[in-house]
């Protein structure tokens, strides 16, 4: 076999080395890209996002992980429960619920029923935890956005106050490229649409009060796009 013969083997062996080690690069990111833009499945979800939702708990018994936990169950035992107490039983809902994330979901219909029954029933107390936990960075961003998800899902025109604040919550940053800021805007957008949900009569002069006071082209965008929607 000759010197060129040999070179050419070698570098077509390359080409399918490097060929095969990019399509694993590519696989493994896009299953991750898709793992992680899953957000709650329903008629207030953003376009094209998706979030699957799985019936488990954080207890380790058996028992709780076969039953679904409401706020109510999480009441303290002694004392009252402040608005400004993050450690209400709407938080710690909010906490257990969101492990659910990203998980599969046997009955989608039945957990957004009862998700909006939890949303139905909230109070004044629990609109200003969700709004609290909304706006507080050290929950996790899955915490997050089902607590505007839960405001959204009251369809209660008070709480569109709650949802304003969320929306018009200055990012940290304006760096497009920063792995926090598309997350931010999915919060803010989320919010937007909840705006134009909980208060449809409303919603024109609360999305053009909005746009009066942000800068965000992309938000911006989003506010306009739900002041042009018919309801």
């Amino acid at each position: 076999m000759s010197f060129k013969t040999k070179r050419f083997w070698r570098q077509l062996t390359f080409l399918f080395v490097v060929v095969g080690m990019g399509f694993l690069l590519i696989t493994s990111l896009t299953t991750r890209t898709k793992s992680k833009n899953k957000v709650y499945e329903g008629e207030l979800a953003p376009s094209k996002l998706k979030m699957v939702t799985k019936r488990v708990t954080p207890e380790s018994s058996e028992d709780s992980q076969n039953k679904d936990v409401l706020p109510q169950d999480l009441s303290k035992e002694k004392g009252t429960v402040k608005s400004s107490d993050l450690d209400s039983p709407m938080a710690r809902f909010v906490k257990m619920e969101s492990l659910r994330v990203g998980t599969p979901d046997e009955n989608p219909k039945q957990s957004f029923k009862r998700l909006k029954s939890v949303a139905s029933g909230l109070n004044n107390n629990d609109v200003e935890n969700l709004k609290n936990i909304s706006l507080d960075r050290k929950y996790n961003n899955e915490q997050r956005f089902l607590s505007v998800y839960l405001l959204a899902l009251a369809e209660n025109p008070q709480v569109a106050g709650a949802l304003m604040s969320v929306a018009l919550d200055p990012l940290e940053t304006k760096d497009k490229s920063s792995p926090t800021y598309a997350e931010e805007l999915m919060i803010r957008t989320q919010a937007l649409e909840g705006i134009a949900k909980v208060d449809p009569r409303g919603r024109k002069s609360r999305l053009a009060e909005f746009l009066k006071k942000q800068d965000n082209a992309f938000l911006a965008e989003q506010a306009k796009r739900l002041i042009r929607e018919k309801h």
